[in-house]
């Protein structure tokens, strides 16, 4: 894994100086992300990417944009990844459509401002059939995993993480914190009705999987 972080690093490194030498980095739209993360031990998981949680729904996203300057900063907000699908539309003077989820930070990114979601959904179907609501309280963060099947693997029912104070998710809360918890499932019932209301099916994907006898690599 290691390895991998410095071989994108030094390949980067290479791009960046071909375009310095070529007299164009300051005019080039430089943008690098991640399709996920990779557990590296985090909810007992090693170096795979099975489970709803921080550590792989928390994708890389690094920007630099011609005219948008100024100090170097990290965006602290809360955003779907598709969110910067929008924002790139937007930037680039088209119009994002109208049935999209994405939701665009165009102008906060330019102002250098931190304007993102009260909180977002992950999702995960392929390895265990998971949804994670992550949300700030009280000035901190927090991610609350609901598990539909485990997968196999040692995963509770429903489990919260303060994510300040324990980043690598090693101490579940939701004992301790029901009040979390339930605001967590509150959050997570908001997003279900506004994804129904919106969708074109009316069934949700992950009950498919689930009547299909769960994810797709557990079976």
């Amino acid at each position: 894994y290691d390895t991998g972080i410095l071989y994108a690093d030094t390949h980067v490194g290479k791009l960046l100086q071909s375009l310095e030498e070529h007299g164009i980095l300051e005019d080039t739209a430089i943008i690098i992300t991640s399709d996920h993360g990779e557990s590296q031990g985090e909810l007992n998981v090693w170096g795979d990417h099975q489970s709803a949680d921080e550590t792989i729904c928390r994708v890389p996203l690094i920007i630099s944009w011609p005219g948008v300057g100024g100090k170097n900063r990290v965006d602290e907000a809360i955003h779907y990844h598709f969110d910067w699908t929008a924002t790139l539309l937007e930037l680039a003077g088209a119009k994002v459509p109208e049935n999209w989820d994405g939701r665009s930070f165009a102008d906060s990114f330019v102002n250098q401002q931190a304007n993102g979601r009260e909180f977002v959904v992950t999702s995960q179907a392929a390895w265990s059939c998971q949804r994670g609501i992550r949300f700030d309280d009280q000035g901190k963060r927090y991610i609350c995993i609901r598990t539909y099947h485990d997968g196999h693997k040692d995963f509770a029912p429903v489990s919260l993480y303060c994510l300040d104070d324990d980043p690598h998710e090693e101490h579940s809360l939701a004992a301790d914190r029901p009040d979390l918890v339930e605001k967590a499932m509150a959050l997570l019932s908001e997003w279900m009705h506004q994804q129904m209301k919106t969708a074109t099916s009316d069934v949700d994907p992950m009950m498919t999987v689930l009547k299909e006898g769960g994810p797709y690599h557990t079976r």
